[in-house]
């Protein structure tokens, strides 16, 4: 989940000059179908908004199967949450709403 803006840059123009429409085209599909892996600070917020929300709308637990290679049992110790199955490459997260 990674909000991006839609701007032009360089590349884009580049391409269009070059290959017309085609060739932005094509990036663009690229990037639709493969999209970039958000880093471990939007992941977070990423979460950190998905709680918020469940909070809003009066959820009573959210569970949460996480990376473990983005670095978030590092960054979630310190927080009030229960941590549940680590693995090697995936971190399950219990979110319990009083």
């Amino acid at each position: 989940m990674v909000a991006k803006t839609s701007q032009f840059t360089s590349v884009d123009i580049a391409l269009i000059v070059v290959g017309g429409g085609v060739g932005y085209i094509a990036k663009k599909a690229l990037e639709y179908f493969f999209p970039a892996q958000a880093t471990p600070e939007e992941q977070i917020r990423n979460l950190i908004s998905l709680v918020e929300a469940g909070a809003r709308v009066g959820a009573k637990k959210m569970s949460f199967r996480l990376s473990a290679n983005a670095g978030f049992a590092a960054a979630l110790g310190n927080l009030n949450f229960k941590v549940e199955n680590p693995t090697a490459t995936t971190i399950d997260l219990q979110v319990e709403f009083a």
